[in-house]
């Protein structure tokens, strides 16, 4: 049916006669808008619009389920961010396969490598790429990642980059959005027609304004059908316990009542980077328990941190779009630890 309808469409520059072309393609236009609304009201309800919610709790206080930060901001974006990156950053922290230092006031990341049987793809692409690309290969300080972020900022950001794909093919054994490879095909045929009839107006009736209108519509239906994604009814639920749950960090009055244990706290402070909560959460004292993550959030270090990291992937981005190349790192690194640093431990 398809492929007949579009050699219905090309015959009609074989038909001989001009008064019965124009004919065609006048009503054919209006048939087109017509159905042009028709089928973008079509796409909403059937690929677009999210699935009827199922979960109700307005503040759930409870973590939904124990994801891997980068597969939780999948999850909630359907993209990967430097949030997503940052709050790997502070959950490798969290988890003791990195430990953090001071001089002064300068901040230190230290690998512990004894630490690392379990690591995912993911994390040991984190520690590679900043302790090996960017520090020495036993730690890096954080103006070493900013000066990495400001003279090669090309570089960085291709890195960081193929973390983000690297993410990406590893959240899609989840399947937490549906499929639109049969819809895009489908949206090709229309998308044939659709530019057949702007040129069959731009030269036959000679419409152009008709023919610019049509080209103007194509091009905001493909914008929309690439720019929408639907979540299965299985990650729907999660996504709205999530949801949820982001709203109860948000109400930081509900969070200081409860009591948690010292590891669900740390878990919750680096879950609410990815939630775009942590200026919340950061307003909360938390009681130390001889926790070392919850040592290192009191000192403000966390803090620091994620702030700090932030700026520079910011900078990374900016400068890589502006005239950093991408040329690595050409640093001189030192293999030797520098016994000056104070490796802040239990």
């Amino acid at each position: 049916m398809r492929t007949i309808i579009f050699i219905f469409f090309l015959s009609i520059v074989l038909i001989p006669s001009i008064s019965i072309k124009i004919f065609l393609v006048k009503y054919l236009s209006i048939i087109w808008f017509i159905l042009y609304i028709m089928y973008v009201i079509y796409i909403y309800i059937t690929k677009d619009k999210e699935y009827e919610k199922t979960y109700f709790n307005l503040y759930n206080k409870f973590i939904p389920n124990n994801r891997s930060c980068e597969t939780l901001g999948y999850l909630m974006n359907n993209k990967v961010t430097r949030k997503h990156f940052i709050a790997c950053v502070i959950d490798l922290i969290r988890r003791k396969d990195i430990y953090v230092g001071t001089i002064n006031n300068e901040i230190y990341l230290i690998d512990n490598k004894s630490n690392s049987d379990f690591l995912s793809k993911s994390d040991k692409f984190i520690k590679k790429f900043l302790f090996d690309n960017i520090g020495n290969g036993e730690y890096v300080s954080l103006t070493s990642i900013k000066n990495e972020t400001k003279y090669n900022g090309g570089y960085f950001y291709s890195r960081l980059k193929e973390w983000y794909e690297l993410v990406k093919i590893d959240c899609a054994r989840y399947n937490f959005f549906e499929s639109k490879d049969d819809f895009i095909q489908k949206v090709f045929l229309y998308f044939s027609i659709s530019f057949l009839l702007a040129v069959y107006n731009l030269f036959i009736t000679h419409y152009i304004l008709l023919s610019i209108i049509i080209i103007l519509l194509i091009i905001v239906f493909l914008i929309y059908i690439s720019s929408f994604y639907k979540r299965t009814k299985e990650s729907s639920r999660e996504y709205e316990e999530w949801v949820s749950f982001k709203n109860y960090l948000d109400n930081s009055k509900y969070l200081e009542k409860e009591k948690y244990d010292s590891n669900t706290i740390g878990l919750i402070c680096v879950y609410s980077i990815v939630l775009k909560s942590f200026d919340k959460f950061n307003n909360i004292f938390v009681e130390n328990d001889k926790n070392l993550f919850l040592k290192l959030y009191n000192l403000g270090l966390i803090s620091r941190i994620v702030k700090e990291l932030n700026n520079y992937l910011t900078y990374a981005s900016f400068f890589n779009i502006s005239f950093t190349y991408n040329k690595g790192n050409n640093t001189l690194r030192r293999s030797t630890f520098n016994d000056k640093i104070k490796v802040i431990k239990e």
